[in-house]
């Protein structure tokens, strides 16, 4: 773990060239405490298009500053390493993993990667700001290399982060309770609904609301007053029929056959009604969207 996110854990030993990194790896395959000097870009003369590390670990490792480009990483683990206002271009991650690591102002471009490689890079929620334009640039890069079967992935992980960053500037008294209120109810509302774009998400939260209004339905039933030919006066109504109400008036305009009398019932049965409708035009907005994709 990094004592100072912005600042490698000392001591470290420098690296001054690319033969030295490469010779360092011949001999291992984790490679700790270091700091990369020059840019990381197969020189003139190199033999190869591109640079390639496999199986590889770094820890507490530095690319601060540099441009990386046409290098190819498999299956490598990038663990308490520093890439601050790194450039990365052309380059392609197979498998890889950042954990613990300070992307702050990176520029990523055509480059082959998957946004769930970076989900453990910024762990803590004081650095939000560094999560949300981390992948910003991912979802910008997605964008630019047509990789549009995992853009959402991308699309949700920056959303999420923007989430949070309200919160920790909140928590900073970066902005007031109002402004606070403003910014995070839109974004709560999207984050229960998985932001359009995670299904699980959006029905784990449709199920408890229907869970959450059918018990609520089930608890005052004789206060809606409740006319229906379902079942004759002096029928004890059961869960089944609170369900079965619930149910309709939460995907239609109401049952039929079931409506309430008392101005309760019908104030709590429209806005069952309205929150269901919202639901339906979210799941098919979603659904949409990824046949579009």
């Amino acid at each position: 773990m990094l004592n100072d996110f912005f600042k490698l854990n000392t001591p470290f030993t420098t690296v001054a060239t690319l033969a030295d990194l490469e010779n360092m790896l011949k001999t291992t395959d984790s490679l700790k405490d270091f700091l990369y000097s020059p840019d990381l870009v197969p020189p003139i003369g190199y033999g190869h298009p591109k640079i390639k590390f496999r199986n590889k670990t770094f820890t507490n490792g530095s690319f601060s500053k540099k441009l990386i480009k046409d290098v190819v990483f498999i299956n490598c683990v990038f663990k308490d390493c520093l890439f601050i206002g790194s450039r990365i271009e052309n380059c392609e991650f197979h498998n890889c993993k950042f954990e613990n690591v300070n992307t702050h102002k990176i520029e990523i471009s055509k480059t082959y990667l998957k946004p769930e490689y970076f989900k453990n890079a910024i762990t803590d929620s004081k650095y939000s700001n560094i999560a949300v334009h981390l992948f910003q640039k991912i979802y910008e890069n997605i964008s630019d290399v047509d990789q549009l079967t995992i853009v959402n992935k991308a699309e949700y992980y920056f959303r999420d982060w923007s989430r949070k960053h309200t919160i920790s500037k909140w928590r900073n008294k970066e902005i007031g309770n109002w402004d606070f209120l403003c910014e995070i109810t839109p974004k709560t509302l999207h984050y229960l609904v998985g932001y359009g774009i995670r299904f699980e998400i959006f029905f784990t939260t449709y199920l408890l609301v229907l869970l959450s209004f059918w018990g609520l339905n089930h608890k005052i039933w004789e206060k809606y007053q409740i006319k229906t030919d379902l079942f004759t006066d002096g029928v004890v109504h059961t869960k089944i029929h609170s369900a079965y109400f619930t149910f309709y008036t939460t995907t239609s305009l109401g049952a039929g056959e079931m409506f309430p009398q008392s101005n309760l019932g019908i104030v709590l049965a429209v806005t069952q009604s309205i929150i269901g409708y919202i639901f339906i035009g979210v799941f098919l907005s979603m659904l949409i969207k990824k046949i579009m994709k």
